[in-house]
């Protein structure tokens, strides 16, 4: 299978998606961050999570910017 241009922005554009509903997933009954709940399994795993989602929205954006770039130049 070939990478093609077409490829790359759909898959940037999936990185982008996951990365919003890994972002509201996350958001969802959030624990208060004090003494008591920041070293629970439940802080990690979230922690985790928004690591993987900054690097999807980091990927999405660079898609998105790759596809402009394409259009109106180094510049634009």
């Amino acid at each position: 299978m070939a990478i093609t241009a077409t490829m790359l922005s759909r898959s940037a554009g999936v990185a982008a998606a996951a990365a919003g509903l890994i972002f509201i997933g996350i958001q969802i009954n959030h624990p208060p961050l004090d003494a008591s709940t920041i070293t629970t399994t439940e802080v990690a795993i979230r922690d985790a999570l928004k690591v993987v989602m900054a690097v999807l929205a980091l990927v999405g954006i660079t898609g998105m910017y790759l596809r402009q770039v394409k259009q109106t130049g180094v510049l634009g």
